[in-house]
């Protein structure tokens, strides 16, 4: 899984409310999304199928910064 967010603004740390209780988000691939709760159990499941539970909502999300606006490696010579 990688650090990316999904279009629409859910990523990693970002908790939400899902199977009636709040989860953390570990994990976004693609179409899948990882979730954990507070006792340590893991889910993977489908955004689609995340998006349709009836349950499911944002609790919080982590804020997330651009890109800088200028490389690191700008000032390096060739």
């Amino acid at each position: 899984m990688s650090g990316a967010r999904r279009p629409g603004g859910l990523g990693i740390g970002d908790r939400v409310r899902f199977d009636d209780r709040g989860q953390t988000v570990i994990g976004v691939a693609g179409p899948v999304v990882r979730l954990a709760d507070p006792a340590g159990q893991v889910v993977t499941i489908s955004v689609s199928a995340l998006l349709a539970d009836e349950d499911f909502a944002v609790l919080d999300g982590l804020p997330r910064g651009g890109l800088p606006a200028v490389s690191p490696l700008e000032g390096l010579s060739i």
